[in-house]
């Protein structure tokens, strides 16, 4: 079984996790953030960019990050530094469906519309249309070479072993012994958290395991949390070892609170440009000029682009969060959460895989990383079922695998369920598992399923709390990067097109009582139709005419992989603008939110309105305001 560590681990140690998983380079063996890859092979294993969502609530720090592998479809591990705080059972896979959704939720987003009729009372309004825990083993192997195997558990396609060793050297003997092929450099690398007294996450993804995308691997997001005063990300270990430039996105959720870099320059992206219609295809390109341009006076900067309650958006690239979304991403974890959302439904359903009992020539092992696979077919038809009805506890299911390592019958056997249609559901999952061929024979399975009975540990928070913010920075290996330390940041907003007191759409990022700033660039489309009245009112903004449809918002995601040829970004601009801006300078760091009273009492005199001004704005507001 699992040997926990205790809470009271050195800060040093907890933290240390975060440099090893939150993010990978494009070393051919290390991660910019610590991870280490090795292969069966010589060939070279890189990753391009790292998306990194992390969830902070007191002292409470929710980890989870998308892994870029790229290298050949053979197989390979992770090799990651874990400090002894971080428990087994606080480690699971994410669906990558939630981080891509996430990452165009809140990515710089093009939007298009139409001048409404100069002469109509009536106003078309809206222009756009719109883990688990892992399952326990019994503990590993006696040592060897010195390395304990403290436990083992199949999550996903990662099959993991959680080590202890006395030093770097021994680790590297280890993985050899395993098969992989280890460059000189790895001790090295390993050397500063091996002196820790750190842990080590081996995790292994066989060949099959995962799907290949023209070399890259289609990894599940790891999570893990743990507690800690301060909120770092480090980023330095790892450095040495690398070449090429990193794209790094943070995502940070936290409770109706912005984050901002504390320990480098900082700036926003130019938000609510007018754009032609060139940049429908060239989206990504006009956005990381705009980055290039707003980062060259100081390449290590981290640019705000989304400031917004995770819960809405306005115009939305993709679905906004939910309380399940939000409970997966570690709201589950925090000590406010509660047991059932508003409906008395359970939000994170925590199905184990329990250990199968096989009988024919596959191992064990081997029957397991096939049913993991399945796991995520599983748990839909467990959350479908609980939309109706609370289930039992447990369900059996019997497989027979066949010569070509595919299962050719499968029954339900020994259910606590008492839910035909979810055990059907749940039988046909596991009957598109495939495994090895069997060395001889079929080979019989008796595979159990676990359920929560009581669902005191699915939780969740109130919606409309949390604040989702988007951190992008660029930088080259050679470049000075210190381990990120974040701070408390004012409400800021822009990119909503709403007009300041001369009738121009506002640009920029301005202080704020709330979080609403976004990157948004739009295509509008002029009236053309005729104007036969009098007193014609121009300049409102919104739906199509009739027989037009609207193009969904577009969103500019995985800018490292985007063309970058020096393009100027003010050729993008649009002569419908009112102004051409000039591209937005940095802003003056704000310092931090106040102890306490009304966040609009810290601003300026410059930016705070006089009574008939804020009067003026509203009329202006109601008249003037586009569709989102």
């Amino acid at each position: 079984m699992y040997h926990a560590a205790p809470e009271s681990a050195p800060m040093h140690q907890r933290l240390a996790t975060l440099l090893t998983l939150a993010g990978l380079t494009l070393a051919p063996q290390a991660s910019a953030l610590g991870a280490v890859f090795v292969g069966k092979s010589e060939a070279t294993l890189r990753s391009g960019e790292a998306f990194v969502v992390l969830m902070r609530d007191g002292t409470r720090t929710v980890v989870s990050m998308r892994l870029d592998y790229r290298g050949p479809a053979e197989p390979f591990a992770m090799v990651v530094p874990v400090p002894r705080s971080v428990r087994p059972g606080s480690i699971k896979t994410l669906q990558r469906e939630l981080f891509l959704r996430i990452d165009a939720l809140s990515a710089p987003r093009l939007v298009e519309t139409w001048e409404q009729d100069p002469c109509s009372d009536v106003f078309k309004y809206d222009m756009n249309p719109t883990g688990q825990d892992a399952s326990s083993a019994p503990t590993g192997p006696p040592a060897r070479l010195g390395v304990e195997v403290e436990g083992e558990f199949v999550d996903g396609e990662y099959d993991v072993r959680l080590l202890t060793v006395p030093e770097s050297k021994t680790i590297v003997r280890w993985l050899e012994e395993e098969g992989y092929v280890v460059p000189k450099s790895v001790a090295t690398a390993l050397e500063p958290y091996v002196a820790k007294r750190m842990k080590f996450l081996v995790a292994r993804v066989g060949a099959g395991a995962v799907e290949f995308d023209d070399r890259r691997a289609l990894l599940s997001p790891l999570r893990f949390h743990f507690d800690s005063r301060e909120f770092l990300l480090p980023t330095r270990a790892g450095l040495a070892n690398s070449v090429g430039t990193q794209d790094l996105t943070v995502v940070i959720l936290s409770k109706r609170q912005r984050y901002e870099v504390a320990n480098h320059a900082n700036a926003f992206l130019p938000t609510n440009l007018d754009v032609t219609a060139a940049a429908r295809d060239s989206f990504p390109e006009l956005v990381a000029a705009l980055f290039d341009e707003t980062t060259k006076s100081e390449p290590v900067t981290f640019v705000t682009e989304h400031a917004w309650d995770a819960t809405s958006c306005d115009p939305c690239p993709a679905r906004a969060l939910d309380d399940r979304d939000l409970a997966t991403l570690g709201a589950d974890t925090l000590s406010s959460s509660t047991a059932t959302n508003a409906a008395g439904s359970p939000l994170l359903p925590k199905v184990r895989i329990g250990q199968p009992e096989v009988e024919g020539a596959l191992t064990k092992p081997a029957v397991r990383r096939g049913i993991q696979k399945q796991y995520v077919p599983i748990r839909l038809c467990y959350e479908a079922a609980q939309k109706e009805a609370a289930v039992g506890d447990r369900l059996s299911v019997q497989l027979v695998i066949g010569k070509d390592g595919e299962v050719v019958e499968a029954a339900p056997h020994k259910s606590k369920l008492g839910r035909p249609e979810l055990e059907k559901c749940i039988v046909e999952a596991l009957a598109k598992a495939t495994f090895p061929k069997p060395a001889r024979g079929t080979v019989s399975v008796s595979q159990p399923i676990f359920f929560p009975s009581s669902l005191g540990d699915s939780r969740t928070v109130r919606r409309g709390r949390f604040v989702l913010t988007r951190l992008h920075a660029r930088y080259r290996v050679t470049e000075s990067v210190q381990d990120l330390v974040f701070r408390q940041a004012k409400p800021m907003s822009g990119g909503r097109e709403l007009r300041d007191s001369q009738l121009r759409f506002e640009r920029g990022a301005s202080l704020s009582q709330a979080n609403q700033f976004q990157s948004r660039y739009t295509i509008r489309h002029a009236w053309k139709g005729p104007v036969d009245c009098s007193n014609p009112v121009r300049g409102r903004w919104g739906a199509p005419p009739e027989g037009t449809t609207a193009p969904a918002p577009r969103a500019a995601t995985h800018l490292a992989q985007a063309t970058r040829k020096g393009a100027d970004p003010t050729s993008f601009y649009a002569e419908t603008s009112v102004e051409a801006p000039p591209l937005e300078p940095k802003l003056a760091d704000p310092g931090p939110p106040p102890a306490s009273g009304c966040d609009s009492c810290a601003l300026d005199r410059r930016s705070k309105p006089h009574g008939w001004a804020a009067g003026l704005a509203l009329v202006l507001l109601v008249l003037f305001r586009r569709g989102r």
